[in-house]
């Protein structure tokens, strides 16, 4: 009973915790929208090139079709898992983790690989190496931005960083001890039935390069909202302003990075363009990114549930 107890509990104040986060994200976009001027906004969306926001779309397909084949790829140790059967499962796993503070639900997305022979233990494992990629990469692209940022913030991100870095070399050479120490640690109590698994190195480095190439797919839908309303700046620019908002808004624990991201991207590229045009690239970069992996996710839920 008292386990019962602690379990409603805990859920009790993880809704009150989104809730609060989901709030925030809702007063910043709230202020973003008070500081332009609405009716220029709407005209900037409203004038957007259509083929240049369906190409944006399309990118943003490219960069989930690579991301499946990166987890293909770390998978593929234990058993080769169909593309086409995967990729419902790790589109929804994204949309699921997207709205999750700091995407700690993205985990979940290994349930359904049961069914398929991969364990708990080794799915778990995988997912812990996409987000180790996922953040070298993102802290690699986004090195040119970070001298724009506030001087604290910068420390922080470069302190995670090195974190990071420090934790995937403990990881792949020392992973059963680096698993033992965690599972001692009370708030990482799911870790206790996880098993130390040596990836081997083509297995890494492939999923390094796949996850590479699927982050700047994702930068070009960025570039394509861009040009969509008529601003022309550098790919290396925006890539390295982008990524560094993305960055953001993930230490931020905001859902998706909302309200935190946009206004960081919005800080990073003042002056490049009025105001007005420089959020309506924004959102609709956003849109075609998280907003499209999110819908697409979502829709290819009860797909993933019925198998």
């Amino acid at each position: 009973m008292l386990v019962i107890k602690e379990r409603t509990q805990e859920l009790f104040e993880m809704k009150l915790s989104n809730l609060a986060l989901a709030a925030v994200s809702i007063l910043l976009i709230a202020f973003l929208l008070s500081t332009v001027d609405i009716p220029q906004l709407a005209r900037t969306l409203s004038g957007a090139s259509l083929p240049l926001v369906v190409a944006a779309l399309l990118s943003a397909l490219t960069a989930l079709a690579f991301k499946t084949l990166r987890w293909k790829a770390l998978l593929s140790e234990k058993r080769e898992i169909k593309f086409g059967e995967l990729f419902p499962i790790q589109v929804a796993g994204i949309a699921t983790s997207n709205f999750s503070p700091g995407k700690m639900l993205e985990p979940v997305k290994v349930v359904p690989l049961k069914q398929r022979g991969i364990n708990y233990s080794f799915g778990l494992l995988t997912v812990f190496w996409e987000r180790a990629f996922d953040l070298l990469v993102l802290f690699a692209l986004a090195i040119g931005a970070l001298p724009l940022l506030d001087g604290n913030v910068r420390l922080a991100l470069s302190a995670i960083f090195l974190i990071i870095v420090l934790a995937v070399l403990a990881m792949f050479r020392h992973s059963s001890k680096i698993l033992s120490l965690l599972k001692r640690l009370p708030f990482l109590k799911f870790l206790s039935g996880v098993e130390a698994h040596n990836f081997k190195k083509r297995a890494l480095l492939s999923s390094f390069g796949l996850t590479a190439v699927a982050w700047i797919f994702d930068a070009l839908v960025m570039q394509l909202s861009f040009m969509s309303v008529g601003i022309s700046i550098s790919f290396t620019t925006l890539a390295s302003a982008y990524f560094a908002s993305i960055l953001i808004g993930v230490v931020s624990f905001l859902p998706g990075g909302i309200g935190g991201t946009e206004a960081a991207m919005l800080f990073l590229l003042k002056g490049a363009a009025p105001k007005e045009a420089l959020l309506g690239a924004i959102v609709i970069g956003r849109a075609s990114s998280l907003g499209f992996s999110s819908l697409l996710g979502f829709a290819m839920l009860p797909k993933v549930r019925k198998n």
